[in-house]
């Protein structure tokens, strides 16, 4: 044994470098980014109904505008994605959030409970308590964007706000308008970027070869106590690997960048490198397991519904019902609007479909005209001000005029 004693070197000088770099990049390192581009960022603190306490960023004008001499700023809410975190809307040139600043908008980011800035709340330890992890995208619809809304409003003195979702964002407020109705009309119109309350058919490999075995991965879960996703690493190390992986300069970007090409769909002309600095630190982000569970059993059922904690009271003392209930997408009164990838191997053209089919209020589908526009280039993609921005603020403005 002691004669292959070093071949443990390279893992505990890895394993190190992971502890001492944690915790390098945080949130204070993207406030200077947006600052440095001449834009106010402010950092609010919303208290949800069950007591998760989420960071909310706030760009209140563009940087040529004079500061808060501008009245009637109408109020835009984005949410990120599965994985996903308030940056993703802020950390390009090119980004959505900065756009909309200098256009007039009042820019409001979430960050989702279970995410890298929201890992808090009033009495669980999210290292400690188990408890803290049960959740899925259900709750962030009844808890954290009716929190987030209600604080906008009281903060802003507006009387609605839009709302733009990116991917497990659009889930989200599905649930929202489906089973808090009573928020319907304080939003006055969805942009829905990669949409998704089903996920049909899609191309995505890793999604095809895993979710049909949902059952067995959560059974798996419940022996190892897997609550957390990415599972058997903090934050802080999870952190420090993204980075140390892809965010160095001496980095492998070629595997980095193969591997966003597996994940997401190739697209190399919208797609740079060079962003892996910025994005990879908070690449993953942390999210609970009973979140990819929740979107592998809707998958397979193809069913838009509530998640099965596995045990009837559980489900009884969530949602009234001992089975798993079906959304009631009816009671969506905002409009919505559909923005959709020709590349996206998560959002299939039978998913749109199936959204077309059920919500009531659909006022506009825009299909991007970039044959290999994918699901993640709404984010990064080189040409948003070309193929997004525009339709986007013709959108957002009909919203408002309505």
């Amino acid at each position: 044994m002691v004669a292959y004693s070093w071949l443990f070197v390279p893992l505990i000088f890895s394993f190190s470098t992971i502890l001492l770099i944690g915790g390098i990049e945080n949130s204070e390192i993207y406030i200077e980014l947006v600052e440095s581009r001449g834009y106010p960022i402010e950092t609010h603190e919303v208290e949800t109904e069950d007591g998760y306490l989420l960071n909310v960023y706030r760009i209140p004008y563009g940087k040529n505008s004079v500061g808060n001499g501008t009245p009637n700023r109408y109020p835009v809410l984005m949410q990120h994605g599965l994985f996903g975190c308030g940056e993703n809307f802020i950390w390009l040139n090119q980004s959505i959030g900065y756009m909309l600043a200098d256009h007039g908008y009042d820019v409001w980011v979430m960050n989702v409970r279970g995410s890298w800035h929201s890992v808090k709340h009033k009495t669980l330890d999210p290292d400690k308590d188990d408890a803290y992890w049960r959740f899925t995208w259900h709750e962030m619809g009844i808890y954290d964007i009716p929190a987030t809304i209600d604080y906008i409003l009281k903060n802003t003195g507006a009387q609605n706000i839009s709302f733009i979702g990116h991917s497990q964002g659009t889930t989200t407020i599905f649930v929202m308008g489906a089973v808090r109705p009573e928020y319907n009309e304080k939003i006055n119109g969805l942009v829905a970027m990669g949409p998704m309350s089903v996920i049909l058919n899609p191309e995505e490999i890793f999604i095809r070869l895993v979710a049909p075995h949902y059952k067995l991965f959560k059974a798996i879960g419940k022996v190892l106590d897997i609550q957390k996703f990415p599972p058997f690493l903090s934050n802080r190390q999870m952190h420090a690997m993204n980075r140390f992986l892809c965010g160095l300069k001496f980095s492998p970007r070629w595997l980095c960048t193969f591997l966003v090409s597996i994940l997401v769909g190739p697209n190399d002309d919208q797609f740079d490198p060079r962003i892996f600095p910025i994005t990879a630190p908070l690449t993953p982000s942390s999210s609970s397991f009973h979140q990819l569970i929740h979107y592998g059993q809707n998958m397979m059922d193809k069913k838009f519904t509530t998640f099965d904690w596995g045990n009837a009271k559980e489900n009884l003392r969530r949602y009234g019902s001992e089975k798993p209930v079906e959304y009631n997408v009816t009671n969506i009164s905002f409009k919505v609007a559909l923005y959709v990838a020709p590349n996206d191997v998560f959002v299939s053209n039978q998913t749109v479909q199936f959204l077309e089919d059920t919500l009531p209020n659909i006022s506009e589908v825009y299909r991007v005209p970039y044959e290999t526009w994918t699901h993640v280039d709404f984010l990064w993609g080189r040409d948003l001000n070309i193929y997004v921005h525009h339709n986007l603020l013709r959108t957002l403005n009909g919203f408002i005029r309505q």
